[in-house]
């Protein structure tokens, strides 16, 4: 690959700097090309199944329909197979091959397109979702100048009564919409920026789930704290429908601002999706069945709808079989700002096409690793042909669910100089995984505290008297050890740092704003009558000292777990023998009692000891060998034959849990946490009898 270091094409053309075009990137999140109606011709070219009797589509997207009209529809717009790798990639214009370090990363270093259009002048924004690290620093850090996002340092609601970023300050908006907080901000941007030229990103937060109402929806309710404010979401797939309609309202309000401010023919908009639909969605367009293919390699996997609108500029009404990936967004952008690109990229600019000429990208590629790592999963495709380095090659247009490979011997000389092609490609990108050191990848923002790298076990120095409780972990590193009459700090290697003497006993304990929680049973546990004596005792992180008690009559059978999401405190623990279901009871930060929550358990024995949100489930460790799995709403997806009854928290990383474990003698207890790989769990499922 050689090295592209120019001053594009048109910069003679711009004499003034006023005069330079501004653009704008629009990326839905979640949302395959299916999603739009503009392509509903173009579905039934491919094989997808056909509904069995007739059915309405599923989507109607006029503003963006009306948005292809004016500029240029392609058919062949290709994103990655998830978010993280095709943010990478279109704001890098490089093949994640090159440049990925792993999911929820943007590598600090690297060069994007916000650094090369700021060098050239322009102005530049970004909204919507962030999901790429790096604090408040981050956007700053990749060459924008002003920002309105979610997920940049902490991950609140992101729809009704979003919690959003902004310039340097959390701002919460309760009873508001986070798209309507987003999109608001860009057009204020356009308003204020209209004299000179801009550049804007909107990464958008919708379709992506939770699926949830919309301020145009019945259901919608603006009290609403959604999934990740810990209320419970919406699933039906109407939902999905009614935020693709959104996305659709949204793209209208951005166009008519552009309008509204002259600026029509001064201004590049091209609007494209992330990746393919949620799994979870299954979709109707002109009479065939899509099934979601976000995450997959197959076409419903990154064929993503790619419109691209420039009155004046891009003729009207045209539809385009040239290939286009997200590599190619940053030379493009950049040729139409007469900007300077000084890093190696992989992207080929499309403006030529977009002004009437030939396209220059014949041959697209993919590498993509969820994760990042070494090894990840490639491909070579032209419109019509796949090929795979295993050699399986797939006409995509008859075979769009890549079900029969075709052999290269039965194809007519024509086809043979594709597939020479995408060999040839395959074989250019052989051996060019870029290994990134992960250990250098640990540091966030400036603004928040310095991560440690997680540990795969740890054991606690010395003994303690009664036995091992509950384990927790603070926002730099540190373990904290509930036993039965102590509480322990330890460093990431089970250094004890501070220790104390609790009340007997001591029970689960979790880690919120610089402070640890732990549940506190003074006898009668699992009592049938419920007359427990039960406590929050609140302790500093930084030395343990006594902070606060809470009383918490309302868990009668004994507390014993507690764990914190989203500023609400659940307290569980034990039941009398027998008890077909467990309880979770939900305080505020100050432990007023808000409600209960049943769990659908069956008996458990003595109830539940820990509990843990990770990888968007409940996990809570019961008495004996029992582990329950739930949703964030509660109900039961696993229950396995795993004891982590000593303590279960997070894992070091997304596919693992903490189990602590521990060892009663003469002289005390000790304890210990080991990673534990979900899918062992999933081997000892226990199936209830029906």
């Amino acid at each position: 690959m050689k090295q592209i270091l120019f001053l594009l094409a048109g910069l003679m053309a711009l004499p003034l700097f006023a005069d330079k075009p501004n653009v704008i990137v629009i990326m839905a999140d979640d949302m395959g090309w299916e999603c739009v109606s503009a392509y509903r011709d173009l579905i039934a070219r491919y094989n997808y199944p056909k509904v069995s009797s007739p059915q309405k589509d599923h989507y109607s997207t006029p503003n963006i329909d009306k948005f292809a009209d004016q500029g240029m529809r392609f058919d062949h717009g290709y994103s990655q197979p998830i978010c993280t790798p095709s943010r990478v990639q279109i704001m890098t214009g490089i093949y994640n091959q090159r440049n990925y370090v792993k999911f929820g990363l943007l590598d600090p270093k690297a060069r994007t397109f916000g650094h090369v259009m700021k060098g050239a002048g322009y102005k530049t924004c970004i909204v919507g979702k962030w999901q790429l690290e790096g604090g408040f620093d981050g956007p700053g850090n990749f060459g924008f100048d002003e920002y309105c996002l979610w997920q940049l340092t902490r991950r609140p609601a992101r729809y009704a009564s979003p919690g959003m970023e902004v310039n340097g300050k959390e701002i919460d908006y309760p009873g508001k919409y986070g798209p309507d907080i987003a999109s608001d901000y860009l057009c204020n941007f356009i308003e204020r920026n209209k004299d000179r030229p801009f550049f804007g990103y909107y990464p958008m937060i919708l379709p992506h789930w939770p699926f949830e109402p919309t301020p145009d929806s019945k259901d919608w309710d603006p009290k609403s704290k959604g999934w990740e404010g810990g209320g419970q979401t919406q699933k039906h797939p109407k939902y999905f429908r009614e935020m693709v309609a959104y996305v659709d309202k949204i793209i209208g309000k951005i166009v008519a601002k552009v309008e509204e401010e002259g600026l029509t023919e001064k201004t590049l908009i091209i609007f494209t999706g992330d990746n393919g639909t949620a799994t979870s969605v299954t979709g109707i367009m002109n009479g065939r069945v899509i099934k979601g293919g976000k995450g997959s390699m197959p076409d419903a996997g990154n064929h993503v709808p790619f419109i691209a609108r420039w009155p004046g500029t891009i003729k009207a009404g045209q539809t385009t079989r040239a290939i286009v990936n997200f590599s190619d967004i940053l030379p493009t952008i950049a040729q139409v700002g007469g900007a300077r690109v000084a890093h190696q990229i992989d992207g080929m600019s499309f403006l030529r096409h977009l002004k009437g000429g030939k396209p220059a990208r014949q041959v697209s590629y993919c590498w993509y690793a969820r994760n990042g790592g070494p090894k990840g999963q490639e491909f070579a495709r032209s419109a019509d042909w796949k090929l795979y380095p295993d050699g399986k090659l797939y006409n995509v247009y008859q075979d769009v669910l890549e079900k029969s490979p075709v052999s290269p011997g039965e194809l007519d000389a024509k086809t043979r100089i594709i597939y020479a092609q995408l060999q040839k490609q395959l074989d250019k990108m052989k051996g060019t995984r870029t290994i990134f050191d992960l250990s250098q990848y640990q540091k966030p923002g400036a603004n928040q505290a310095k991560a440690k790298q997680s540990p795969e076990a740890v054991v606690c120095e010395g003994k303690y008297a009664g036995h091992l409780q509950g384990v927790c972990r603070g926002t730099n590193g540190n373990f904290f050890w509930s036993f039965t009459r102590a509480l322990v700090k330890t460093d990431t290697k089970g250094k004890v740092l501070k220790k104390i003497e609790v009340p007997d006993h001591h029970g689960d304990v979790c880690f919120a704003n610089g402070k640890i929680y732990c549940a506190v049973n003074f006898g009668a546990f699992n009592n049938p009558e419920g007359k427990s004596d039960n406590w929050v005792y609140v302790y500093s992180s930084k030395d343990l000292e006594c902070l606060a008690k809470y009383p918490v009559p309302e868990v009668k059978h004994g507390a014993g777990g507690i764990a914190v999401k989203n500023g609400k405190f659940l307290v569980v623990g034990g039941l009398p023998e027998g008890v077909q279901e467990n309880y979770v009871y939900e305080y505020d930060k100050e432990f007023n009692f808000k409600k209960r929550h049943v769990i659908k358990s069956g008996w458990t024995r003595l109830g539940i000891q820990n509990a843990a949100f990770a990888q968007g489930h409940w996990w809570f460790g019961c008495y004996g060998s029992v582990l329950l799995k739930t949703t964030p709403d509660f109900k039961m997806v696993g229950k396995y034959n795993f004891n982590c009854g000593y303590g279960v928290l997070r894992g070091p990383n997304n596919k693992s849990l903490y189990c602590a474990d521990g060892v009663t003698g003469k002289d005390g207890s000790d304890g210990n946490i080991k990673a534990v790989k979900v899918a062992v769990f999933e081997k000892l499922k226990i199936q209830d009898k029906k």
